[in-house]
């Protein structure tokens, strides 16, 4: 177990410069005291941060070890992305399947059906959750679908469905006007119903 060196004053450790005081640090697992050091936010620390948090590494989520700020912030981006999916996925499950029949009919119907097997301008959206993409019979996908190797869940689906032309880039699928977030969600949780 790793445990917080708080008898080492900041910046004293082999010169090492403290860019942000105001932040508790986690040495790094396996790191010689105060030369590599994992970023903890203040409001995570049991003590409020500003002085070196007493706590053992126990108690906070371990962090990889980051080069500078630019990794600090590309790591909580990503955590920040999972939360986002994570929480969309929820969303999904919590949704009003009845609303998302109205979302189908205002949003896909032009294009798409959930009768199996029978195809329009788009592929049938029957049992698409939890199939491979571009896996309908008789149906011409666009290459890039062909090829992206994506099993549709329903954080993957959403994220598709917030911008296919972004997300997917030669996709053919054109979306008339862009759904929400909550509008998503409910499309969903209607198709996780339909088999």
């Amino acid at each position: 177990m790793c445990r917080l060196r708080s008898t080492i004053p900041r910046g004293a450790a082999f010169g090492y410069q403290d860019p942000q005081p105001d932040r508790c640090r986690l040495p790094y697992r396996g790191s010689r005291a105060g030369k590599r050091y994992c970023r903890r936010l203040p409001h995570d620390c049991p003590q409020g941060g500003g002085e070196h948090c007493r706590e053992t590494a126990r108690h906070a989520p371990e962090i990889p070890h980051h080069r500078g700020e630019q990794g600090l912030n590309e790591h909580l981006a990503r955590w920040a992305l999972a939360a986002g999916l994570l929480a969309a996925s929820h969303s999904a499950l919590a949704a009003n399947a009845s609303e998302g029949r109205a979302v189908f009919e205002d949003l896909c119907a032009d294009c798409h059906t959930v009768t199996p097997g029978k195809n329009k301008r788009g592929p049938s959206l029957a049992g698409v959750l939890g199939k491979a993409a571009a896996g309908q019979p008789n149906y011409n996908y666009s290459e890039a679908l062909r090829n992206a190797g994506i099993v549709w869940s329903p954080e993957r689906l959403a994220r598709f469905l917030a911008n296919p032309k972004k997300d997917l880039p030669g996709t053919k699928m054109r979306l008339l006007s862009t759904p929400g977030q909550a509008e998503i969600a409910e499309l969903l949780a209607w198709l996780q119903e339909q088999k």
